[in-house]
This record gives C-alpha cells, sequence and structure tokens, in this order.
C-alpha cells in the first residue's frame, strides 16, 4: 500500500487498540479496556451493511500520500490540515469510550468522515454518500467507515439513538446488513 499501516494492525491485532505511529514508521499497539455495558451499546447501534463495491485502497490511497508529499500542490495543505484533524478526533474517540459515551463516538465519527472524505475525491461511493447525506438529515450525526481505503465491499454505520432509519435507508438501496449482534459469548479485549 502506498501509506497507511491502520487496517494491517487491527486485523492483526483484533480487539479494541491505539495505534502510536511514529515519524519512524514506528507503531506502538496499545489495548483499551473496555467494560461489557459499553461493549454491548456500541454492537446494538453498530451494522455493517453490504454495498457489493470493491476497490482497491491503492488508488486513494496514492491520490493522498501525493498531495501530501508534494508540498507546492494546491491540495498538500488540505490533507496534512485533513490528517492532523482525524488523529485530533481519534484521541477524542478513545476519550468518550474510556467515559463510556458511544453516542459522542458517533458524533466524532461523523466529525472524522468529513475530514477523511477531503483527503481524496475517491475517499466515498456515490451509495455512500446518498445514504449519509438521507439519515444524517433525520439522526442530525452518522458515523461511516466506508469501504475505501480498506479493500472490502462493505459500509459501517454507527447510528445515535433512532437505528431503524439508518437499516431502512440501506436496505432501500438493497445494501443488506451483515451482523446486527456479536457471536454468543463473544467480548472486545
Amino acid at each position: 500500500e502506498p501509506v497507511g499501516k491502520q487496517d494491517q494492525y487491527m486485523a492483526a491485532f483484533g480487539g479494541f487498540r491505539t495505534l502510536d505511529i511514529a515519524q519512524d514508521g514506528t507503531v506502538t499497539v496499545t489495548s483499551v479496556p473496555l467494560d461489557l455495558p459499553v461493549i454491548t451499546e456500541l454492537v446494538s447501534k453498530a451494522r455493517i451493511y453490504y454495498t457489493g463495491v470493491l476497490r482497491s485502497a491503492n488508488e486513494v490511497l496514492s491520490k493522498q500520500n501525493s498531495a501530501t508529499r508534494q508540498k507546492d500542490s494546491d491540495r498538500h495543505q488540505q490533507v496534512v490540515d485533513s490528517l492532523c484533524q482525524i488523529k485530533d478526533i481519534g484521541y477524542r474517540i478513545l476519550d468518550a469510550f474510556k467515559e463510556g459515551d458511544v453516542d459522542r463516538f458517533g458524533v466524532l465519527m461523523d466529525e472524522h468522515w468529513c475530514c477523511k472524505r477531503r483527503l481524496a475525491s475517491n475517499v466515498s461511493l456515490p451509495v455512500i454518500d446518498q445514504v449519509y447525506d438521507e439519515v444524517k438529515k433525520f439522526l442530525k450525526s452518522l458515523a461511516v467507515r466506508s469501504s475505501a481505503p480498506a479493500e472490502a465491499d462493505s459500509s459501517c454505520s454507527i447510528a445515535p439513538n433512532r437505528d431503524g432509519i439508518l437499516m431502512n435507508t440501506w436496505l432501500r438501496r438493497e445494501c443488506p446488513a451483515l451482523a446486527t449482534s456479536p457471536p454468543s459469548g463473544a467480548l472486545m479485549s
């Protein structure tokens, strides 16, 4: 991949973790302990929907990487500022989880998604944008983790409070939910 380590590290370590990535590329992985009620609330509000779209991380990440390396490009400062904001939001998300505030996590993921979309023009997909905009009108905040930059074909959505609106909007676009509850006995470590 042109940039990024997060997906690979999270797949290797699993659970709920923070990644501190130094400028030299060194990664420190730390486990974040969560109480069962917080995990239960998160799982009850998170949904993964199948979009049927498979795409390469390289296409998205190469544009982002190019803009960060070319300091004289028009997009350089916007991308760098967005990356810095995303890092700051990550710290605030960690605080929200430590405080057990899953709804604040959803609001912060909305903020994160807005920053992420400024990284490259192809970060999102039209179907994700349409659903996101439609549902956000009703919920005022919505967290979406799109299929980019991961090489996946699904979208994860977190809706504070009224989840029925979210699910119905995705289903109208023929994007079924892949999971609505964790496997029995599953816990995050």
